[in-house]
Parts: structure tokens; sequence; C-alpha cells
């Protein structure tokens, strides 16, 4: 029967440059079960509905910065001609 140790190195060494595979056997080394922890809330509804708002101002930012950007080259553009 193999050591632990063993049977760890040989899944490492197949792992190769795979950042996946190798992350993978570190969760199981460390024991990580897998378990999805989401913000205490008072009922699903609400906890939905702060994901929404979250990913809704997520999406106004990058927008407003897109602008930004965008409005910024157009002044650079012009001020180069």
């Amino acid at each position: 029967m193999r050591s632990k140790r063993t049977y760890y190195s040989d899944k490492i060494a197949e792992c190769g440059n795979s950042h996946k595979c190798l992350f993978r056997i570190t969760k199981n080394l460390v024991g990580h079960k897998g378990e999805i922890i989401l913000p205490s809330c008072s009922s699903d509804e609400h906890l939905a509905n702060k994901f929404s708002d979250f990913f809704m101002r997520k999406i106004t930012t990058i927008r407003d910065n897109i602008d930004k950007s965008q409005i910024s080259n157009k002044r650079r553009c012009c001020d180069e001609r």
C-alpha cells in the first residue's frame, strides 16, 4: 500500500503546470469541503435583491468609467491635431 505522501507526490507530478489541477489537490489536502457560504439575510428574496443591487452598481460604475475614458481619449485625439 502506498503512503499518503507518495500518493500526493505522484498526483502533483501528474498535474505538471496545471494550476487548476494543483489547486484542486491543495483544496483536498487542507480539507476544503466546497461549502458555499452566503451572507446572512432575512430571506432568500432579500439576499437575491442585495446581489442584484451589487451587480447593478458594478455595471453602472463600469459604464461610467468607459464613458469617461472615451471622452478623455477624444479630447487627447483632438488636442493632437
